[in-house]
């Protein structure tokens, strides 16, 4: 009698293992799956030919001299990186209230956005 109940037990086990299989993996039997190669071959078709024209803004004060801090961060808690001066061209990377940007010498860091003007 206690062979039986380890094959009961034996087969119980299975059958949960395989019904946990089936639910997690979730797909029907005749849809074909397909490769993570394929995958990424797929992907890549689908990119664009062209890439878009990056946004750049200009730094603005509104001070004939101004200067604005690039930041490590997005806030006054982060560490100066450089300081820009009035009319700097940064290349725009990230928007918000901080703009994450790039600065002509390839530093990128964060300005506050009230001090760079989006545009060509």
């Amino acid at each position: 009698m206690k062979g039986n109940y380890k094959n009961i037990y034996f087969y119980g086990v299975f059958a949960l293992l395989i019904l946990s299989c089936s639910l997690v993996n979730n797909i029907p039997s005749n849809q074909v799956t397909k490769s993570a190669s394929e995958y990424s071959e797929a992907r890549e078709l689908t990119l664009p030919l062209d890439k878009p024209k990056p946004e750049h803004c200009t730094v603005e004060t509104k001070h004939e001299q101004g200067k604005v801090n690039l930041r490590v961060g997005p806030g006054t808690a982060f560490d100066v990186l450089v300081v820009l001066q009035e009319g700097d061209r940064l290349e725009a990377l990230a928007f918000g209230d901080w703009l994450k940007v790039s600065a002509t010498n390839g530093v990128s860091g964060y300005i506050n956005s009230n001090y760079c003007t989006i545009g060509e």
